[in-house]
């Protein structure tokens, strides 16, 4: 379970309301060992639908939100001359293990602490994350891999095409604490 201090989540959610991002509170979720207290089903991040809305602790909800107003929209617009309209969200709060396998550690979604993007929409278009993001176009080639660099600045762990079979379509970003501020970006 989530175990940030009440005044932090306070502030965090003033910062949310000032980033104008879209949100609702979570009643507590507790699920045997999973849980998530004081969270938030953000639906919508620097303009942007979230389908299906995320579930996610405040902290990840204004990492998620910063990332798509600061890196996601600005490379859009610099690589692919447009910006997105919405994102398609893979995954956040879900009891589960790592990699959606049964005994393994508990993935950081089992505590709202993880979202999955998996597509881009751009005007009823879709740009999904690729295994290869050298399919042929540079443009979008670069998008990718500035967003996916951008996103490894904010979250603490980054999984994505490349990484593993289980990532092979999406980027996992999440705030995990580990000692020493160990970060995994793959």
């Amino acid at each position: 379970m989530d175990t940030t201090d009440p005044a932090e989540e306070t502030a965090c959610r003033a910062r949310l309301a000032a980033l104008a991002a879209e949100w609702e509170e979570v009643e507590t979720l507790k699920e045997g060992r999973c849980g998530l207290s004081r969270g938030v089903r953000l639906a919508e991040a620097a303009g942007l639908e979230l389908v299906p809305a995320a579930t996610l602790n405040c902290r990840t909800a204004e990492a998620l939100t910063l990332w798509l107003r600061d890196d996601v929209i600005p490379a859009a617009e610099r690589h692919l001359d447009m910006a997105p309209t919405g994102v398609m969200i893979g995954g956040s709060y879900v009891c589960r293990g790592r990699n959606g396998r049964r005994g393994a550690r508990l993935s950081e979604h089992a505590f709202g602490n993880a979202a999955d993007v998996g597509t881009l929409v751009f005007d009823e278009k879709a740009v999904q994350v690729k295994l290869r993001a050298d399919d042929g176009n540079p443009k979008r080639a670069a998008f990718q891999k500035e967003i996916r660099a951008a996103a490894c600045e904010r979250f603490t762990t980054v999984l994505g095409p490349g990484t593993d079979l289980a990532h092979r379509n999406h980027l996992h970003l999440d705030l995990r604490q580990r000692k020493n501020g160990y970060r995994l970006c793959q």
